[in-house]
């Protein structure tokens, strides 16, 4: 308490004290000798300090590089009808490896920059989840998982990595550390809350959900927030579960719709899932939380029993890598519900 603090002033100003009594007392060629080597000390540490920030600057700026390239691939990876998909994705997560190698690197040598080795790692945590995101969308989950857990190492309080780690979890059936990484990230979100804290609260509570099919007695550390009111509307998720043709009849160009049994609706092609939230009665949206600007609406037409499908690319990429196929489309049922669909 007090007591205590005082007793370390009393210390430290006795220290001071005699510090100041031998300096008084030194002879003025060895105080300035003295001071000339505290100089030349803090200098050099000065200099030492100025390279590693610009080292690290460098190092930051060859990720952000390595970052972008990896976003364009990874965007080009889900493109529909991309028939390069995998080669996208495998590239994307070349290119988010590199840039973390390139921190990794620089982090060694960041040995006064403390401030700098901080954002460094930040940085690292942000390549590690996105190549984590990548490993998803291949559903590769074990390598997914790994890398959301590299990805905590670096940031622990980051969310999306937490959320990707559970995913891989859930994709890996290890329901025991799933249900720990969602509780922890739903634990996580109720301390920091943040922007897209709504959205990742829905996303985290559908893992959620399909955990608790798998572990019935698991208990989770916060109640899961009440339903809106349920709308007829929810019919109509019903009636969009299926298989989905578009382009010229025949061209065997499909997508699926998908509605899991705890309430999880997504759309999916190939290795391409997005998942989806209804906007209306009759429109659902979804957007990939990785890649900014990246959206995909769909509209169902109750009386033809189509789907308008949208897509909508970024723009905040260059022209020759933007996607040249088709953007807005009507696609035809092919399979699945809805006879019986209310």
């Amino acid at each position: 308490g007090a007591a205590g603090s005082v007793a370390s002033w009393a210390r430290f100003a006795h220290a001071e004290g005699e510090r100041w009594l031998r300096e008084a007392r030194e002879d003025p060629a060895v105080r300035e000798e003295r001071l000339a080597r505290k100089a030349a000390r803090e200098a050099l540490r000065a200099e030492q300090l100025a390279e590693q920030r610009s080292l690290a600057q460098g190092a930051l700026a060859k990720a952000e590089d390595l970052r972008l390239q990896g976003n364009d691939a990874y965007r080009q990876g889900q493109m529909p009808g991309n028939s390069r998909a995998r080669a996208d994705l495998s590239q994307a997560a070349a290119l988010y490896r590199e840039g973390a190698a390139a921190l990794e690197d620089a982090l060694g040598r960041l040995t006064i920059a403390v401030e700098d080795a901080e954002e460094v790692r930040r940085q690292r945590a942000t390549l590690y989840s996105n190549a984590s995101q990548v490993q998803i969308a291949a559903e590769n989950w074990a390598e997914a998982a790994e890398l959301a857990r590299h990805a905590l190492r670096d940031d622990a309080e980051a969310l999306k990595p937490r959320y990707r780690l559970g995913r891989a979890l859930v994709g890996l059936k290890d329901w025991a550390a799933a249900a720990g990484a969602v509780d922890g990230a739903l634990d996580q979100l109720a301390k920091d809350g943040g922007r897209d804290a709504d959205d990742m609260k829905r996303e985290l509570w559908k893992l959620a959900e399909e955990i608790s099919q798998a572990l019935p007695s698991f208990r989770w550390s916060h109640s899961k927030p009440e339903d809106r009111e349920r709308r007829p509307a929810e019919d109509h998720e019903k009636r969009i579960v299926g298989v989905w043709e578009y382009g010229p009849p025949g061209s065997m160009q499909c997508y699926e719709v998908v509605l899991e049994k705890w309430g999880a609706l997504y759309w999916k092609e190939k290795d391409m899932r997005i998942d989806l939230l209804r906007k209306s009665k009759l429109r659902w949206r979804g957007e990939y939380e990785m890649v900014s600007g990246m959206v995909l609406e769909i509209a169902y037409e109750p009386g033809s029993d189509v789907l308008v499908t949208d897509f909508t690319p970024p723009t905040d990429i260059p022209e020759e890598q933007q996607w040249k196929g088709p953007t807005k489309f009507t696609a035809r049922r092919v399979a699945g519900p809805p006879a019986d669909a209310p």
